[in-house]
């Protein structure tokens, strides 16, 4: 990779690609440029299997990656071949300590944009997302706290603890 990282988000992509968003970097936090900011990165990366080698994606759009980590990247085949993002976690300086969010943002491969799109109604921290195509086109992404689950149209959130609907 470009920048070393780790507790970042990635997915594969048409067998053509790896994508990899945000996750953090020790050595950023010391420097000049996250000053007041995060410790997490806020950058995309793409693995061209092909040329076997990454580049740095220079988004395309107004809207610009977080300084996000502990996030899940799920591969959307059924939408346009677009990637959704989902979590995470950011960490300020300033306050010295880690904040959930829950931001949902869609990647367009295609084109190198990334929307916003309606944040979860539930923060979290996450370990881990799937894409299910059984017919119902399915995501399924376990945060820390909440398992989360969307069908196309709205999120649910089921707690770990008691597997109550939230």
């Amino acid at each position: 990779m470009k920048e070393p990282r780790y507790q970042f988000g990635c997915c594969t992509w048409n067998n053509m690609h790896i994508y990899v968003f945000g996750g953090m970097n020790d050595r950023f936090m010391e420097s000049a440029l996250s000053e007041g900011q995060s410790k997490c990165l806020n950058s995309i990366e793409r693995y061209v299997v092909e040329r076997n080698e990454w580049e740095l994606i220079d988004l395309k759009t107004y809207q610009k990656f977080p300084f996000l980590s502990h996030l899940v990247a799920v591969h959307l085949p059924w939408d346009k071949d677009r990637i959704l993002i989902i979590g995470g976690q950011t960490y300020n300086k300033k306050g010295g300590a880690f904040e959930n969010l829950g931001v949902v943002y869609k990647f367009d491969p295609n084109e190198d944009k990334l929307k916003a799109c309606q944040n979860l109604a539930h923060a979290d921290r996450f370990l881990m997302g799937m894409g299910i195509n059984d017919g119902f086109e399915q995501v399924a992404t376990l945060g820390e706290k909440n398992i989360h689950m969307f069908d196309g149209k709205r999120w649910k959130t089921v707690s770990r603890e008691d597997g109550t609907l939230l």
